[in-house]
C-alpha cells in the first residue's frame, strides 16, 4: 500500500528575510578575530624587527580596534538602509 507524505509547508518568507539580513553578520566573529590577529601580529613582528617593544604591538591593537569599529559602523549603516528601503516598499500606496 503506497504511503502519502503530508504536504510540505512553504518556506516562511519572514524566516528567509531574517536569514538574508543576518548573512553579513554570520562571519563577523571570525573577521574580528582575524583582523585583531593581523594588526597585533604585525605590530609584534615590527617591534621584534625594530626593537621598539611594546610600542608597535600596542599601536597595532589600537589600529585594529579602530578599524573594527569603522567596519561595524558601516555594516550597521548598510543594514539599516536596506531595512528602511524594505519597510518603505512594504507600505501601501495612498
Amino acid at each position: 500500500m503506497p504511503t502519502t507524505d503530508p504536504p510540505k509547508k512553504p518556506v516562511d518568507s519572514e524566516w528567509r528575510r531574517a536569514m538574508h539580513e543576518a548573512a553579513p553578520l554570520l562571519s563577523l566573529g571570525m573577521q574580528m578575530a582575524l583582523t585583531m590577529a593581523l594588526f597585533v601580529g604585525g605590530g609584534f613582528w615590527l617591534d621584534r624587527w625594530l626593537g621598539t617593544s611594546p610600542l608597535l604591538t600596542i599601536g597595532g591593537a589600537v589600529l585594529g580596534v579602530v578599524s573594527l569599529f569603522v567596519y561595524l559602523f558601516r555594516l550597521v549603516g548598510s543594514i539599516d538602509k536596506k531595512r528602511k528601503k524594505r519597510d518603505s516598499d512594504d507600505l501601501p500606496e495612498r
